[in-house]
């Protein structure tokens, strides 16, 4: 995989799926939980590796070269 996300789009990524899960602790309903969840792991995921799938599938760099 090559990385396709830059640095300070790695570094939202990293932090607004901190706040999606902290928002997923937060709730009761359980549905709610298990997407926020979900869509946090998947950005934090991709703040780490700096890779990012519909970026791929769209063509879409924002990583420079």
């Amino acid at each position: 995989m090559e990385k396709n996300v830059g640095e300070i789009d790695r570094i939202i990524r990293f932090v607004a799926g901190i706040i999606l899960l902290y928002l997923a602790f937060t709730l009761d309903n359980k549905i709610l939980v298990i997407i926020l969840s979900a869509l946090a792991g998947i950005s934090i995921l991709e703040g780490f590796t700096g890779f990012c799938g519909l970026y791929k599938m769209f063509n879409i760099n924002t990583g420079g070269k």
